[in-house]
C-alpha cells in the first residue's frame, strides 16, 4: 500500500512539468499563427464570402445525409409484426350487411312493406283510387338521419304527357317527420314563455302570466317525452281545381284529397311506440283541423285563447274556414283595440301515452286553461277592407258583391248580409262551430275540465 502511494506522489510532479512544458509550447505556437495570419492581411485585399456556394454546399450535404439515412432502413411488414398482438377484421361484407349500411327503416320501425299495409288499413289507399288514381306509388327517404319522408304519389302525376307540369303537382301525400326526445325546454312553447319573460317587463301581467305557465311546465313535464313531430304534410288532388264550393286554403297549390282524418289516424297509429303526435300549425286552418282530431295545445293559455276565438264563429259559419284563414293571413283580423291580431303558433299535442296524457288532464292545466278563458279574449274581421280574399268566402252574395265597383254600396251590403246572419244566430242559438264546407267532421271529444264548451 505505501509502495502505490509512493508511486503517485512521483507520478503527480511528472504530470505537472509536461502540462505546463505543453502550455508554453501552445503559446508558441498561438503566437507564430498570429504573425503569420496577420502578413497575410495586410498583404492581400478581404474577399466577399460566396453565400451561393455556402447554401449549394450544405443542401448537397444535406441531401446525402437523408439519403443514406433512408438507406439504411429496413421494410417492416406491419400486418406481420401485430398479427401476434391484434386479428385483422374481416372486410368482406355479406349482401345483408350492404343493405343495412344504405335502407334504413322508416322512423327506425317501419318497413315498406309495413307502411303499405297500414296505408291500406286505414282505407287511403281505396279513396285514392276511388278519385282516379289507379297506380300508386309508395316511397320513403331516410338520407336525413333526423327528418324521414314519406311520399304518396300516382304513375300519372310522374308520365311527361301529364298535364301537371309542376313540380309541386307530382305527389298525392307529402310527409315529413322526426321522432325526438323532448325535455321541457325542448318545447317551442317553454321557449316563447321564458322570452316572454324578459320582453314583457314592463307589463305586468303580461309578465306574470308568463312566469306563471312556464313554472306549471316545469312542474309537470319533468320527464323524458318520445314525441313524433310533423314538420310539414301536404295532401293534395293535382286533378281537381278549386271551385267556389272549394275555395283555396293560404298555402295550397291544389285543392285537397278531403282525407285528413284517415291520414291522422295513420299517424296516430305511425306513433304509437311514442309519448304522442306534435305540430306546430303554421296557419289558422292547419290548428283548426289539428282541433277537431283532439289535438291540444301544450300552452294552456294558448288553448284558451283558441277557443275564445269563438268570437268568429259567425265569419267561419257565413264565410267558412278558407276565408277567415286567408283573414289571419292578410292582417284582416284586428283584435277589440283595432290591432291585427298575428296568428303565432305553438305546438300542439295529440297524447298517446298515458304519462303525457297526465299534463293535459292536470288540476294545473285546466286551472290555468278556465282563467285565461275566462278572460274573453275577442277578435273580428274587417272584411270591408279585405276585398281581396272574397273570392275565398262561400257566400255567393260576396261574389257577387265583389263585382261591384261603387265601394259604398259593397259596404252596405256586406253590413246587411251580416246583419241577417246574426240574426239567424240568435234563433238557432248554435253551441258548436259547423264547417261550411263539410271538410272537417265536428270534434266529438269533450274536455272534461272546461266548464264551457269548445266553441272551435
Amino acid at each position: 500500500m505505501f509502495n502505490s502511494i509512493k508511486r503517485q506522489n512521483k507520478r503527480v510532479p511528472q504530470r505537472e512539468e509536461v502540462s505546463q512544458q505543453e502550455v508554453v509550447s501552445q503559446q508558441e505556437e498561438i503566437s507564430k499563427r498570429e504573425e503569420i495570419f496577420s502578413t497575410k492581411i495586410d498583404n492581400t485585399e478581404p474577399q466577399k464570402p460566396n453565400y451561393k456556394k455556402y447554401l449549394t454546399d450544405f443542401i448537397e450535404y444535406a441531401n446525402e445525409g437523408i439519403h443514406s439515412s433512408i438507406n439504411s432502413l429496413q421494410s417492416i411488414n406491419i400486418i406481420q409484426k401485430m398479427s401476434h398482438i391484434y386479428e385483422m377484421p374481416s372486410f368482406i361484407l355479406s349482401d345483408d350487411d350492404l343493405n343495412t349500411l344504405t335502407v334504413q327503416k322508416f322512423l327506425k320501425d317501419y318497413t315498406l312493406e309495413d307502411i303499405c299495409n297500414i296505408i291500406n288499413k286505414y282505407g287511403i289507399k281505396k279513396e285514392l283510387e276511388i278519385k282516379g288514381y289507379k297506380d300508386i306509388i309508395i316511397n320513403f327517404d331516410t338520407s336525413d338521419y333526423f327528418v324521414h319522408r314519406l311520399t304518396i304519389t300516382d304513375k300519372s302525376l310522374l308520365n311527361f304527357t301529364s298535364a301537371i307540369k309542376n313540380i309541386n303537382g307530382q305527389f298525392l301525400i307529402d310527409l315529413f317527420i322526426r321522432k325526438k326526445e323532448f325535455i321541457v325546454s325542448d318545447f317551442k312553447t317553454y321557449q316563447v314563455l321564458r322570452r316572454a319573460e324578459t320582453f314583457y317587463e314592463e307589463f305586468e301581467d303580461k309578465h306574470v302570466d308568463a312566469i306563471e305557465v312556464y313554472k306549471f311546465m316545469e312542474n309537470q313535464l319533468n320527464d323524458k317525452y318520445s314525441l313524433y313531430l310533423i314538420e310539414w304534410i301536404c295532401m293534395q288532388d293535382p286533378h281537381s281545381e278549386f271551385s267556389q264550393s272549394r275555395p283555396q286554403l293560404p298555402g295550397q297549390n291544389y285543392p285537397g284529397l278531403r282525407i285528413s282524418r284517415k291520414v291522422g289516424n295513420m299517424l296516430i297509429d305511425l306513433a304509437h311506440k311514442g309519448d304522442g303526435l306534435s305540430n306546430i300549425p303554421e296557419y289558422f286552418h292547419n290548428a283548426y283541423v289539428y282541433h277537431t282530431q283532439d289535438y291540444i295545445f301544450l300552452n294552456p293559455a294558448f288553448q284558451a285563447y283558441f277557443d275564445c276565438l269563438y268570437s268568429l264563429k259567425n265569419d267561419l259559419k257565413v264565410h267558412g274556414l278558407s276565408a277567415v284563414s286567408w283573414a289571419f293571413h292578410n292582417g284582416h283580423v284586428k283584435n277589440i283595440n283595432g290591432e291585427i291580431e298575428i296568428w303565432k303558433p305553438e305546438e300542439q299535442v295529440y297524447p298517446i301515452s298515458s304519462k303525457l296524457s297526465l299534463y293535459f288532464d292536470s288540476h294545473g292545466y285546466k286551472s290555468l286553461y278556465n282563467i285565461f278563458r275566462k278572460r274573453g279574449y275577442q277578435v273580428s274581421i274587417d272584411w270591408n277592407n279585405a276585398r281581396e280574399i272574397w273570392k275565398f268566402s262561400l257566400n255567393h252574395e260576396f261574389e257577387v258583391i265583389n263585382e261591384v265597383i261603387n265601394d259604398d254600396t259593397a259596404e252596405n251590403n256586406i253590413r246587411n248580409i251580416h246583419n241577417i246572419h246574426i240574426e239567424d244566430e240568435k234563433k238557432n242559438e248554435l253551441d258548436v262551430i259547423e264547417d261550411v264546407a263539410n271538410e272537417h267532421h265536428q270534434n266529438e271529444k269533450k274536455h272534461i275540465w272546461i266548464t264551457e264548451k269548445s266553441r272551435i
